[in-house]
């Protein structure tokens, strides 16, 4: 059953090189149209892609190559040594740190890595050790301190601020019973012609393939929003009318959301509610105190939506 996601979001499809009258059950159909046709080559399934996100200074993320699908066979990662042609690979999300060290360290290897699919569901390594995209010291470079080593978050892998030339998606749990199956069937049968393999059909990535900040792809008129939305007020109120803002603003933010490797797959999607009622409280305080008019600075209070750290 196909599925159908966000604009901003690729899908995948499965291209069986089976013969055409055959489904992926193996179960023979009668072919009366091009359709009856596409769905025995073909099964959609969904899943969370890691999307390429820009800012001043560069990008982060994943996307494709080029402008171009990218075609693969499947493969296990567990069980293979070396990847000797550009394939999609299946891990679990252990895996997946492992096997991002392994290609930031190995150039012969990562220029064969076609994709990577990550199966849903967490492994015992996962769940004794746990698990961070984020940096060991989140936001370190806005710390009001020079000291900067202190690890906040002793487990984060720091994974979602590089940049990946290739497609990552966290599979559903169908999805993760799918490419399994067809991972498997490539292993019996490796020394025939016919391979199962993943189609990453749109091209992965938010802009241009040739613009590598957002400088470069708002010049471009390429840039797609992030999404969400901001409110921001101020004490005392600011007139906009009037010419004279003189007085110099301290600016209080807090975030309005989570942000995770995996894009609309945040586990901690909830917990920012705690800098709102940090940010309420402040203004209510604030709001209490006489002679606000007289105060030699601005208050701004901002509540921003998706894509605050970045």
């Amino acid at each position: 059953m196909a599925i159908n996601l966000p604009l901003l979001l690729p899908f995948l499809l499965f291209l069986f090189n089976s013969h055409f009258t055959l489904s992926f059950s193996g179960s023979v159909n009668s072919m009366e149209s091009v359709p009856d046709l596409t769905k025995s080559m073909y099964v959609d399934f969904n899943g969370y892609p890691c999307v390429r996100l820009l800012n001043l200074t560069g990008e982060i993320g994943c996307s494709n190559p080029g402008r171009d699908k990218v075609v693969a066979p499947v493969v296990r990662y567990k069980n293979v040594n070396e990847v000797t042609k550009p394939s999609a690979v299946l891990v679990s999300l252990y895996e997946f740190l492992e096997l991002c060290g392994r290609i930031s360290n190995d150039s012969n290897f990562a220029k064969n890595i076609g994709g990577v699919l990550v199966e849903q569901g967490m492994d015992t390594q996962i769940k004794s050790k746990g698990f961070s995209p984020d940096q060991k010291f989140p936001g370190a470079e806005f710390a009001p301190y020079k000291t900067n080593n202190y690890e906040w978050n002793p487990i984060g892998a720091g994974m979602m601020w590089r940049a990946y030339s290739f497609p990552v998606f966290l599979l559903t749990e169908g999805g993760t019973q799918l490419v399994q199956e067809v991972a498997m069937n490539n292993e019996k049968k490796k020394n025939d012609y016919t391979e199962d393999v993943v189609e990453f059909d749109l091209v992965m990535q938010t802009t241009k393939s040739g613009t590598h900040d957002s400088e470069s792809c708002l010049q471009e008129q390429t840039c797609l929003p992030l999404g969400g939305y901001s409110v921001w007020s101020s004490l005392p109120p600011i007139n906009n009318s009037s010419s004279n803002h003189s007085k110099p603003i301290i600016l209080t933010v807090a975030s309005m959301d989570s942000a995770s490797f995996f894009r609309d797959k945040n586990l901690g999607a909830e917990s920012p509610i705690s800098g709102l009622i940090a940010l309420l409280a402040a203004v209510d305080s604030l709001s209490r105190v006489n002679g606000l008019d007289d105060l030699s600075k601005h208050f701004s209070f901002h509540r921003r939506g998706m894509g605050l750290p970045w």
